[in-house]
């Protein structure tokens, strides 16, 4: 064996850990930027027609046509080719202030993000755009 054959092997061993490196590298940056970020889209609906009345607590539901409002009812969220991206539901009514109504807060989990624009639907109500930017925040009104 020469005095060369023992550096050039060491330097082999060099190369293959710096391209080992390397590869780990660019798998773990493919990984993060390829993976999908979710977010929460929170708001509120507020019901100011066919409230049922109030209970000592302060609890309320939609009758006379809004049956379909109130806690437990569906909300979903689609992207910008109309396919339901997640869904959530209605939490308990509240008296809204003074008001004659009943205000519902409602959180989708696990949005996807990039689908935008967005579309929010309670029951069966229609749509209603919005942008993430919106995502949080949002105030419908029925009635």
């Amino acid at each position: 064996m020469t005095a060369e054959q023992p550096r050039t092997k060491r330097r082999w061993v060099w190369v293959a850990a710096a391209s080992s490196v390397l590869v780990l590298g660019v798998a773990a940056t493919l990984y993060f930027s390829l993976r999908e970020t979710t977010m929460t889209v929170s708001g509120t609906i507020a019901l100011t027609d066919g409230v049922t009345e109030y209970t000592e607590v302060g609890d309320c539901m939609g009758h006379e046509g809004y049956d379909d409002i109130g806690p437990g009812a569906q909300v979903t969220i689609t992207g910008n080719t109309g396919t339901v991206l997640a869904a959530g539901q209605l939490g308990a009514g509240r008296q809204d202030g003074d008001a004659y109504s009943c205000l519902f807060d409602f959180d989708v989990a696990d949005v996807p993000t990039g689908h935008g624009p967005y579309q929010v639907e309670v029951s069966h109500r229609g749509t209603i755009a919005f942008t993430e930017d919106q995502a949080t925040g949002i105030a419908l009104t029925l009635g």
